[in-house]
């Protein structure tokens, strides 16, 4: 094969607000409820939107209309900080989110995810510089999916 691809993590999207947010308070939301709040769109989040826009159809919901759209990440994590607006994020930016007051929300069903993961020549394989950061990768990977999983027991 001209191309290796190696699979690392599994990404989920999520929806996000502030932790002062009332949607935080639930346990679980329901589509329903994401309805009723302005949402923030990543002009580039093409695969995320369509995701939810299925999950609102199969609630018999239409999509919600944007209130904004960016495609800025630091602009959108501003104005949740500041509003009662709702945005589809992947799941690798939860540290970063909650480090700015931001948190994923519950929701009662996924809206979906995707393994994201590395593509490299076979030639690569032959350099130890590659080879040691490919390793470097995986072990990182597997550490997070780790603490994950003991987050999740």
């Amino acid at each position: 094969p001209e191309l290796v691809y190696l699979p690392l993590i599994e990404v989920e999207h999520q929806v996000f607000t502030s932790i002062s947010h009332p949607l935080q308070q639930r346990k679980a939301v329901a589509p329903k409820a994401l309805t009723e709040h302005p949402w923030i769109w990543l002009r580039d989040a093409v695969a995320a939107r369509a995701l939810l826009l299925q999950k609102f159809q199969r609630a018999g919901l239409g999509m919600p209309p944007s209130a904004i759209e960016t495609t800025s990440m630091q602009f959108g994590f501003r104005l949740l900080q500041r509003g009662q607006h709702l945005m589809v994020l992947p799941s690798t930016l939860r540290g970063v989110a909650q480090r700015e007051g931001l948190a994923p929300l519950r929701l009662n069903t996924s809206i979906g995810s995707f393994v994201a993961g590395i593509m490299y020549r076979p030639s690569l394989e032959r350099l130890r510089t590659f080879r040691c950061f490919r390793d470097a990768l995986l072990e990182q990977a597997q550490a997070q999916k780790a603490a994950r999983s003991g987050l999740a027991s």
